[in-house]
């Protein structure tokens, strides 16, 4: 497959990585080439597949993210292109600097077998949504003493504010967003109030969940713009409450409804 992808004989070498994969379907080359021969094919769905397969089983390749960033970037989804090009040069400059140090490398241990489905359709945090008791003085401290800037809402309201700081953002929500805002506040007080989690497919995702016996707070619900979305139950072992979203329609900004609705869900 390999001289065959050299020479340009694409079709052939599809045909081989194929083969490949039915007998050792985690070989990691074969599943890089076969990406790489379906981008040059101009199968860019496929290619996209190919190499999210491949960082199930080589995060760190910072090739990979530079290959799906000029497939968003061909596409002009800007965000996501810039998200990958972010992580490209992350690693570029891990790796880099690992090169430098006179240490030797510690031993590493293959990953584990037996991940679960979310794994494989989990892509990055999203979000993080903040309850805070005063938006205007949250929003200032991330931006005057942090270095965060404020972003564009896909539906601005009254109570949320929206700041980031190269790929990371954060959702401050303040008492004047809903009521339920407010009786969170009241009685819990500020802080984290749920980590949104993009994933590729949010029925799967929380089909893994059910099957895992997760506690869910609610089903998939899908806004206006073509996001799938849906809200886990506070865990009471970790203290974490998570949200799950497909951004599978128009890549826009944060959604107001899709953040005020988690408060909504909880509001006695």
């Amino acid at each position: 497959g390999t001289k065959y992808l050299a020479h340009g004989d694409l079709e052939k070498a599809v045909l081989d990585f194929k083969r490949t994969l039915t007998l050792k379907p985690d070989y990691d080359l074969a599943v890089f080439n076969l990406a790489q021969a379906y981008r040059r094919m101009g199968d860019d769905d496929a290619a996209l597949a190919g190499f999210e397969h491949y960082l199930t089983l080589d995060r760190s390749d910072p090739f990979v993210h530079y290959q799906m960033g000029e497939i968003w970037l061909d596409r002009g989804d800007l965000p996501k292109a810039e998200q990958l090009f972010r992580v490209l040069l992350t690693e570029t400059h891990r790796i880099e600097v690992a090169r430098q140090r006179h240490d030797a490398a510690p031993d590493k241990q293959a990953a584990e077998a037996d991940r679960g489905g979310l794994d494989t359709v989990a892509s990055r945090v999203d979000h993080v949504v903040l309850a805070v008791h005063d938006l205007a003085a949250a929003t200032a401290s991330m931006r005057d003493r942090f270095g965060f800037h404020e972003i564009t809402l896909a539906d601005p309201r009254p109570g949320v504010a929206a700041v980031a700081v190269g790929g990371v953002t954060f959702v401050l929500v303040g008492p004047e967003a809903s009521p339920a805002v407010a009786r969170y506040l009241t009685q819990r007080g500020p802080g984290v109030q749920h980590v949104a989690i993009e994933v590729l497919d949010a029925g799967y995702a929380r089909a893994c969940l059910v099957d895992g016996g997760a506690p869910l707070l609610t089903e998939v619900a899908v806004d206006a713009d073509g996001h799938e979305q849906f809200f886990a139950a506070n865990d009471p072992a970790s203290g974490v409450q998570l949200g799950f979203i497909s951004r599978t329609g128009h890549r826009v900004g944060v959604g107001t409804a899709n953040v005020v609705q988690l408060f909504d869900a909880l509001a006695p």
